[in-house]
């Protein structure tokens, strides 16, 4: 247990009487924990006056305090604690922005990472832990045959040639409790990251953009516009953007065909992609997702701006923020 202040704990005391007892008035803010601890290092449990567990309420001696925290990209779960002077304002408002896919080998770039914004009633949830997956990235392709994972969380690898595509960025996501993973019980809102750049010849072909991620529950940040990716290479899943496809007919282009670019991470994972000829299309983004206890439920397909840009860049991270 972290080490509390003592004039932190002071500010509590309303009264001491005469026979000693102390009547303490919970100011939760004073006592902030990192949200990235692991699970059981620092829970709200070990706050004086935190709820531990079924209806989450103020109180009717707590006072709200206004504030925001943004998560960023770690590579693991990370942890949002409700206190009390925050359940005092009634709802969070959140805005998810999902990973960029990498650009492909002389190829196209990475689709952006989708954008969720929302807010949920603090009644409506039944713990107050929430959290955090922030997506990861896409690597862009430098010519390596082979990229070994995709983005976190959920991206998916390119195809394995010497004109690799681009991985897909990973999703971002937010669920409900304290666990090492979301699943589809748990999830509450997620922002779909945006599938990898196909790969392309030097001097000769340019591979397909990637798609860009979904945001909300707008079920179109599944598809590819503008026909920048074909979703052709292997499905995605819950969470997983699909691997793109290896190219089959690099022997009839001097041994340097594009491959396709891997899906982007999501509530649904993207599709990867395929190929053409001697180059490759980029991955489908993966969709976002809200809830049923999200208001204001609203997406912005690509709205991260930050996919990789050719010819192998890597796409960039995404992030949470969360206001009270």
């Amino acid at each position: 247990m972290k080490r509390v202040n003592l004039n932190h704990l002071l500010k509590g005391f309303l009264a001491i009487g005469a026979i000693g007892t102390v009547a303490v008035v919970t100011h939760a803010a004073n006592f902030m924990y990192n949200h990235i601890a692991s699970p059981g290092s620092a829970t709200p449990a070990s706050i004086v006056g935190v709820p531990t567990g079924g209806t989450i309420s103020g109180g009717s001696n707590v006072s709200c305090s206004h504030g925001t925290e943004t998560f960023n990209y770690t590579g693991a779960s990370q942890y949002f604690y409700i206190y009390e002077n925050i359940a005092a304002c009634g709802s969070l408002t959140f805005v998810l922005l999902g990973a960029g896919g990498g650009g492909g080998w002389y190829g196209g770039g990475g689709g952006a990472g989708g954008e969720t914004t929302g807010v949920i009633p603090i009644s409506s949830l039944t713990s107050n832990v929430l959290t955090i997956m922030v997506g990861g990235g896409g690597a862009g392709n430098n010519g390596v045959p082979y990229t070994p994972s995709g983005g976190w969380y959920g991206g998916g690898i390119a195809g394995d040639t010497d004109l690799s595509g681009g991985v897909g960025g990973g999703g971002t996501f937010v669920c409900e409790g304290q666990v090492p993973l979301c699943n589809a019980q748990n999830m509450l809102l997620a922002a779909g990251g945006g599938g990898g750049g196909g790969g392309g010849m030097p001097n000769t072909v340019s591979g397909w953009n990637g798609g860009p991620g979904g945001g909300g529950s707008n079920s179109i940040s599944a598809t590819c516009f503008n026909i920048v990716c074909d979703g052709g290479g292997y499905p995605g899943s819950f969470m997983q953007g699909g691997n793109g496809y290896n190219n089959s007919n690099s022997s009839s282009c001097s041994n340097e065909a594009g491959a396709g670019g891997g899906g982007g991470g999501g509530y649904y994972g993207g599709a990867g992609g395929s190929f053409s000829g001697c180059y490759g299309y980029g991955g489908v983004g993966g969709t976002g997702y809200c809830a049923s206890i999200v208001q204001s439920c609203s997406g912005v397909v690509g709205g991260a701006n930050n996919g990789g840009t050719p010819p192998n860049e890597s796409g960039g991270d995404g992030s949470v923020i969360i206001s009270w």
